[in-house]
């Protein structure tokens, strides 16, 4: 069965199994912090006042009214998000908290179908300075190099998950990104098992851009046919 999921870009709440990601990468918060990300996100757009937050994250325990802004501010943190700016909680001042960024509730294979396939360079974009795997970002950009040159490559990148995959590639997209090259994205899923899914992502996206169906019939030549099979927008 699917899992119901909240999907607030780039972030995937999954309540069921208390767990927040960010694409492959799974953010790791303590219990009662994911509470109060759990109950923020499911009453987006809403103010919740503190004394809401201990009644449903603390039900049982006497703890302080400092407790909600302890737990906020971890995940500030761990979303990336400014207090100044913010793209997902803003305090309401003296009262409480308003999860302010979209939120979508779909199944695990619904995100996978619908979230949007093109990127731009800044998209997945991270804080801090990327260092080691110097001959695995070796191996990226002579691919990328190759791939400028008009000579495509296809790369696998594997590992347990907490390595630093979806960094690497998002450090590599970025790149690609500064040089001018369009960059798209599509997933994949042992719970979806749709064939060619992420190029019917990829292609779907490119000609939901704007771009001239006509134009990609004419850049596929003799694959078009083939490909307009999965993708009923490439049919003349």
């Amino acid at each position: 069965m699917s899992r119901d999921l909240r999907v607030f870009a780039p972030f995937r709440l999954d309540s069921e199994n208390e767990q927040l990601w960010r694409g492959s990468d799974e953010i790791r918060l303590r219990r009662k912090t994911f509470a109060v990300l759990d109950y923020l996100v499911h009453h987006a757009g809403r103010l919740v006042t503190k004394s809401a937050l201990l009644e449903a994250v603390w039900p049982e325990l006497s703890v302080s009214d400092s407790m909600p802004a302890a737990s906020v501010s971890e995940l500030r943190k761990a979303l990336g998000d400014n207090p100044q700016h913010p793209r997902f909680i803003e305090t309401v001042q003296g009262r409480g908290y308003r999860f302010i960024a979209t939120v979508k509730a779909e199944t695990d294979g619904a995100q996978l179908r619908n979230t949007k396939a093109a990127l731009t360079p800044t998209v997945n974009a991270r804080t801090g300075r990327f260092v080691g795997r110097e001959r695995e970002q070796a191996d990226l950009r002579a691919a990328l190099a190759d791939a400028r040159g008009g000579h495509g490559r296809l790369v696998l990148i594997a590992g347990e998950p907490g390595i630093g995959k979806s960094r690497m590639c998002s450090e590599l997209a970025a790149e690609a990104g500064k040089a001018g090259m369009t960059l798209m994205l599509g997933h994949c899923s042992e719970q979806e098992a749709v064939p060619l899914l992420p190029f019917v992502e990829i292609l779907e996206s490119y000609i939901g851009g704007g771009e001239d169906p006509e134009v990609l019939r004419a850049m596929l030549g003799d694959e078009g046919p083939e490909l307009a099979r999965m993708l009923p927008s490439l049919r003349r």
